[in-house]
């Protein structure tokens, strides 16, 4: 097994693992996995997960689009029944929340923002809240600051 260590300059190095050389992952250097390409659609996705929030006893409903526990950042599409709120979680690095469909509101540090299909929120670090105004499916995307994982608000989801 070889593993790809790229610079920002793609430059590329292959380094075997079983050498004595180390690799950096400091950067400006990061570890590219190399993956099939894969497509999805979120508009199919939204719909479906918004199908299954509605139907829900928590009225809420995930599913992971990219990532997982062995990797820093993850992807995944929530459906969120109308007037529903997720409890409030800890941002655990850097977070976006894309709305794919419908309207909520993003609640954090005593600030509230709605936003709705087609927008794009930073989360602020710290706590924050999401409330469906009606029924929705967003985007979560989250890399993990310090370790790959999944965030505390996708291990409730799941």
């Amino acid at each position: 097994t070889l593993l790809f260590l790229k610079s920002r300059l793609t430059q590329s190095l292959i380094l075997d693992p079983d050498s004595n050389r180390r690799p950096s992952l400091e950067p400006p250097h990061r570890l590219i996995v190399e993956a099939p390409m894969k497509k999805f659609s979120l508009t199919a996705l939204a719909r479906t997960q918004i199908r299954q929030a509605i139907v829900a006893p928590a009225g809420r409903s995930a599913s992971t689009v990219f990532g997982g526990h062995e990797h820093t950042m993850r992807q995944t599409v929530i459906g969120i029944k109308a007037s529903v709120t997720l409890q409030e979680h800890e941002n655990p690095g850097e977070a976006t929340v894309m709305v794919l469909s419908g309207r909520i509101t993003l609640t954090s540090n005593g600030d509230s923002w709605e936003a709705r299909t087609g927008d794009l929120l930073l989360m602020p670090a710290g706590r924050s809240q999401l409330s469906a105004i009606e029924d929705s499916a967003v985007l979560l995307s989250v890399a993990k600051l310090g370790r790959p994982g999944v965030s505390e608000l996708e291990s409730d989801l799941t």
